[in-house]
């Protein structure tokens, strides 16, 4: 089913959608799949699945694809959203959701080889980070372009020059001796040590 958020209440963590069918139905925070909790607003639509003996237990409630906006008003821009992952043996998928205002909800899938993390030292953990900035870089190139993306071994190669860069230590002056230069060392005369 779908509706309107008609009334959020957060320190209830208990709302109301009026369906599409008129009826008003309430629903609770735990009933929204986790990654929309955050979006919930008053007039967001909402799709949801209503359980149970009579039908009155609302489940699965999550922003509805199409989002239309209100009238007169300006277009968002994008925004990407990491919903996961799936792995086959060494590829591994990262999945994210891309939503633009008055536009269905589109997936994306990023791909990649986990021995590239292996081989150059980057933690899994990284990879939905690196994936977004691939995603944000080339939809700048290609607007509109979908899926498949591959995460490269290049794209890690950049990061990790990218971070070295930003750990480099500060350039030496040629000019500067050296903290403990041999000159300044007190040195007993050469026939006091026996030579």
């Amino acid at each position: 089913m779908r509706g309107r958020i008609e009334i959020l209440n957060a320190g209830n963590a208990e709302g109301v959608i009026q369906a599409d069918n008129g009826d008003r139905i309430s629903f609770e925070f735990s009933a929204v799949l986790a990654y929309d909790v955050a979006r919930l607003e008053v007039g967001r639509w909402v799709s949801f699945n209503l359980e149970g003996s009579d039908g009155s237990s609302v489940v699965n409630v999550c922003l509805h694809r199409l989002q239309p906006a209100p009238q007169g008003a300006a277009r968002g821009v994008a925004s990407l959203r990491y919903v996961g992952f799936k792995q086959a043996g060494r590829i591994r998928s990262y999945k994210f959701e891309r939503t633009t205002p008055e536009e269905e909800m589109k997936t994306v899938i990023v791909t990649t080889d986990v021995a590239l993390f292996a081989r150059h030292r980057v933690l899994l953990q990284e990879g939905p980070g690196l994936c977004l900035r691939l995603l944000e870089t080339e939809s700048a190139k290609a607007k509109g372009r979908e899926s498949p993306f591959a995460l490269t071994e290049d794209d890690l190669i950049t990061f990790l020059a990218e971070r070295l860069g930003a750990l480099k230590p500060p350039a030496r002056h040629p000019w500067r001796r050296p903290r403990h230069a041999a000159s300044e060392l007190s040195l007993p005369p050469a026939h006091e040590t026996g030579r």
